[in-house]
């Protein structure tokens, strides 16, 4: 205490850590460096999906109801606007699109998505399955459950990921743009080759999520990253929108 105040610590680096200095005295506190091997984060559990028969093209909804289990759809357009519920298990799904209210609640168990559009869905619970080059824009997973889920080559754009939980799942080579993941749990994520954009990470409870190998990574809002991995080679992109959402000022560089 100096003159009745309390003098606050100057930092200062030395040798590449934080450091605080105060009467004099410097108090180190290092780098968080993470020894880690080439796996962090799980990956999804396989289920293999036996071929089902094809689609006769028959879907009848009963009091609100809908499901299809064992069959393989290809090439169609399925009529779900008078669906409340549809239950999805044991299918492989190519080339689909869907009719649906954004209403219809959807679980998806043991299940294969190959270049689909599955923007109206509003999931509750997915559970073991593969999205191949499907695109999600406007698609509802909030307070939803995603476990042991692969996306590969998909794209996602404004989605709502508010409050859902996701675990052993791997987004590989995806384009996800403004996606909304205010207060989820996520454990064991990961993200290879895949493009962030406008990622809001607010309240996020993170454990073993695995950011190192993404081809972009820009984050909107974030009140802290406990529990994510990222490599030092991605620190610099992650610079400026680190400053921006915790709310520092950066000068203007002068004009030249």
């Amino acid at each position: 205490t100096i003159g009745g105040t309390s003098a606050a610590p100057a930092r200062v680096q030395v040798g590449g850590g934080q450091c605080e200095q105060l009467a004099g005295v410097i108090y180190r506190r290092p780098v968080p460096w993470i020894d880690v091997g080439d796996t962090h984060a799980a990956a999804p559990r396989p289920s293999s999906v036996a071929p089902g028969e094809v689609w006769d093209g028959g879907l009848s909804v009963d009091r609100g109801w809908a499901d299809l289990t064992e069959v393989e759809v290809v090439g169609a357009r399925l009529d779900l606007a008078d669906a409340e519920t549809l239950s999805i298990s044991g299918a492989r799904i190519v080339d689909t699109t869907f009719d649906m209210g954004s209403a219809t609640e959807t679980e998806v168990w043991r299940a294969v998505f190959e270049r689909c559009d599955l923007s109206p869905f509003r999931f509750t619970s997915v559970r073991s399955c593969t999205f191949v080059g499907c695109k999600f824009v406007g698609t509802d997973f909030s307070e939803g459950r995603l476990i042991d889920v692969t996306f590969e080559r998909c794209t996602f754009r404004y989605v709502n990921l508010r409050r859902s939980q996701l675990e052993r799942v791997t987004f590989i080579d995806c384009q996800l743009d403004d996606v909304d993941l205010y207060d989820a749990a996520i454990e064991h994520v990961s993200v290879p080759l895949s493009r962030l954009s406008q990622i809001n990470l607010d309240r996020v409870k993170a454990s073993q999520v695995d950011l190192r190998g993404a081809a972009e990574l820009a984050l909107t809002t974030v009140s802290r990253l406990d529990g994510f991995l990222v490599g030092e080679d991605q620190l610099p992109a992650l610079m400026y929108s680190l400053a921006f959402s915790l709310g520092l000022g950066v000068e203007r560089p002068p004009e030249s």
